[in-house]
This record gives C-alpha cells, sequence and structure tokens, in this order.
C-alpha cells in the first residue's frame, strides 16, 4: 500500500499527515458557547506592551544620559584642561613657524648654481605652466 499520490511520498505518509494537521487544527475550532478566539488562547494585553515600550524608552534615555554626562562629558573636559595646561611645545612651535615662513618666501636655495626657493604656491603655478606647455607642444 505504497502508492504514490503525486509525490514521491507514499500514500499512508500523506493520510498520517492530514490526520495530524485535523488534530492540530482542532484546537483552533470553538463552539458557538465558547468566548471569542483571543480570548479562549490567550488576550493581548495592549496596556502591558505600551508600558513595556516606555519602560524600554526610559532606560534608553537615562542610560544615554548617564553615558553621557557621567563618562563622556567628563573626560572631555579633563582633556581640554590638560590640552590648555599643556600648550603646544615651544620647539615645535618655532619650528612650525619657521617651515611656514620658508614656504612663503624668496631666498637663495644655492647662489653658486643659481637655484631660487620660492613661495609654494608660486611654485605650484609655474609647474603647473611648464606641464601645460610641454602638453602644447606633443
Amino acid at each position: 500500500m505504497s502508492q504514490s499520490h503525486g509525490h514521491d511520498k507514499p500514500l499512508h505518509d500523506s493520510i498520517a499527515f492530514e490526520h495530524e494537521l485535523e488534530v492540530h487544527d482542532s484546537w483552533f475550532r470553538h463552539d458557538t458557547h465558547e468566548p471569542h478566539h483571543q480570548q479562549a488562547h490567550g488576550g493581548t494585553d495592549a496596556w502591558g506592551i505600551i508600558a513595556f515600550m516606555l519602560a524600554t524608552l526610559i532606560l534608553v534615555v537615562v542610560t544615554a544620559f548617564v553615558t553621557y554626562y557621567g563618562a563622556f562629558e567628563p573626560l572631555m573636559r579633563q582633556s581640554l584642561e590638560q590640552a590648555e595646561a599643556h600648550p603646544v611645545n615651544a620647539d615645535f612651535a618655532t619650528a612650525r613657524a619657521a617651515a611656514v615662513a620658508r614656504f612663503n618666501s624668496y631666498e637663495w636655495a644655492d647662489p653658486a648654481r643659481g637655484l631660487v626657493s620660492v613661495p609654494l604656491d608660486v611654485a605650484k603655478q609655474l609647474q603647473l605652466k611648464e606641464q601645460l606647455s610641454l602638453g602644447a607642444r606633443r
């Protein structure tokens, strides 16, 4: 009695499945004297769900507030106070000012060979003109 029922499963498996499905579905069926479906199988407490959502929202807000004002903000304040208390190293500031002045001024790089150091912006413009003139020759 293992006839095929359009699929590769034997017929008796199909009958057993239909029986199990019928038994399962009977749990969902109600007589007219029984209460409404939701009440018979457990109601949904809308106020409980709303209370849970509000409690979760409050927890998230309180956690964010405590994290910001309890940890992040004091660390940032401490970091700023330390930065103000220890200004940039004077040697670094002097070296930086000298480099900026050098990049923005003309000076002899090698007078014997006739090499001049020009400001960075001027050097960029000269290099661009040179590249454009080489490209126009080709």
